[in-house]
């Protein structure tokens, strides 16, 4: 279940705001893309939003790393997960990550 948190700010103009973090997790699909739903949150623009892979195997050799973000809206957000390989004739790749590949979302922005 996702997790919801709001707080107040001031900003630099000593203007008073309110921001709210959302947190969720997810897995990605056959293409190794990710997306994840805030409505729930409020957001009232589209907000910052992190995404970190949960490695799932202790293979040193095939590291999934960071998802990064194609498009972000105030109510969801969606990306890809990448992940090196080392192969035995190439060397070092950089690929897409597989499927089912546990993810982790933060999002962060203003609220009503």
């Amino acid at each position: 279940m996702p997790w919801v948190s709001t707080y107040g700010f001031l900003d630099s103009t000593g203007a008073s705001g309110k921001m709210g973090e959302w947190f969720g997790t997810g897995t990605t699909d056959a293409l190794g893309e990710w997306a994840v739903d805030y409505t729930e949150a409020g957001f009232t623009a589209a907000p910052f939003v992190k995404v970190n892979t949960i490695l799932n195997t202790a293979t040193d050799y095939d590291n999934v790393w960071d998802g990064g973000t194609r498009t972000c809206t105030s109510t969801a957000a969606a990306g890809i997960c990448l992940r090196g390989a080392n192969l035995l004739v190439l060397g070092p790749t950089v690929r897409q990550a597989p499927a089912g590949l546990t993810f982790m979302a933060l999002a962060v922005g203003p609220i009503g």
